[in-house]
């Protein structure tokens, strides 16, 4: 499959954090702007050094952004001084798509997308973490599957071809002896919602990997089990990322740095308040998934902005397999994956 094919058009639609307004912009792209929705500040003056007046940012709704949806509502970006606009998008392939377009600034992506953008676009840098783990391979609640194995002949949803879900099913089907392309079907590109209502309906499918807080919502409305949580698949492995390309980098490194200050913010604040953190996460500004599953889903993740050597050398790791799997056609180490100028620069953080 062409790596263009890994992108999947995401259906516009309308949202908003606190009155239902959501913007779609291109292909299913929803802009959520302003102070009040998204951590934006008086723009800074246009031509200030290092500074663009507006940095946009793909997300996706997943407690894997939380630090980013803290630094939102906490005013953490105000407090740093930039102003951010949130892109929403379904999937990491298509941020990915975007930030190599030119049209978002900083994607918080998982490390295959970002992979399968730098295998065509050396411009591609990954220069934050988010976190370690949070995703689970669950099936529908009675079906008694014990192993990997047992999932031969059904159908099993991923959020998007390319995602990091969907590298880790290949994987594990790998392992248990079973063909991606021939011994199971696979429903992509699916939000984590319709999973969890189509394991809910006579017909829908059989299985699903996806990340939290999905897992979580799917198990506590007893639609699923989990067969395996992705730390079970490759401990402590990385999942989501800070990226942007060279070009941001080296015209708005003023602008990187407050990000991923922000960032941290919100990271620490999770750390230090972790009630407060799940109810903002799961509250209606962001994910609308409850205080209840967030205390519980958040759980899955270790939060970060500075990269630490477990999530350095898994990232390594993922660009290893990929490249066995085919998806890949060039080999990539830390040395062309990252550039961690800015964030090294803000000293040690703390993990949550």
């Amino acid at each position: 499959m062409a790596l263009d094919e890994l992108f999947d058009k995401v259906q516009e639609e309308k949202t908003s954090r606190r009155n239902v307004l959501k913007m779609g912009i291109g292909a299913g792209i929803a802009v959520i702007g302003g102070a009040s929705l998204a951590g934006c500040t008086t723009p800074t003056p246009t031509g200030t050094p290092g500074v663009k007046d507006l940095v946009k940012i793909g997300w996706m709704p997943t407690d894997h952004h939380a630090p980013a949806f803290i630094a939102s509502t906490k005013k953490f970006f105000e407090n740093r001084n930039i102003n951010v606009e949130f892109v929403k998008f379904t999937a990491g392939p298509q941020i990915m798509q975007q930030v190599v377009a030119g049209n978002i600034d900083i994607g918080m992506a998982g490390v295959p997308p970002v992979l399968a953008a730098l295998d065509k676009d050396s411009t591609v840098k990954i220069v934050g973490a988010v976190h370690n783990n949070g995703s689970a391979l669950f099936f529908r609640k009675g079906l008694g599957i014990k192993s990997v194995a047992d999932l031969k002949g059904m159908e099993i949803a991923v959020p998007s071809v390319g995602s990091i879900q969907d590298i880790m099913l290949r994987e594990q089907l790998q392992k248990a002896g079973l063909d991606y392309t021939k011994d199971v079907s696979i429903k992509a590109p699916m939000p984590g919602g319709d999973m969890i209502k189509s394991l809910e309906t006579e017909g829908g499918i059989s299985a699903a990997i996806m990340w939290e807080p999905f897992a979580t919502m799917a198990v506590q409305q007893g639609a699923a089990e989990v067969l395996l949580w992705s730390e079970d698949m490759m401990p402590g492995h990385p999942c989501d990322t800070i990226t942007t390309t060279t070009g941001f980098i080296e015209n708005y490194p003023e602008s990187l740095k407050a990000f991923l200050q922000a960032h941290q913010d919100g990271v620490d604040f999770i750390k230090s308040n972790f009630d407060e953190a799940a109810e903002i996460v799961g509250g209606s500004e962001w994910l609308n998934s409850g205080k209840e599953v967030e205390l519980e889903a958040l759980k899955h993740m270790t939060f970060m902005t500075k990269p630490d050597e477990t999530f350095l050398a898994g990232t390594e790791t993922f660009a290893r397999k990929m490249k066995d799997l085919g998806i890949l056609k060039n080999d990539h180490t830390r040395a062309d994956i990252f550039d961690l100028n800015a964030v090294n620069s803000l000293g040690g953080g703390t993990r949550a």
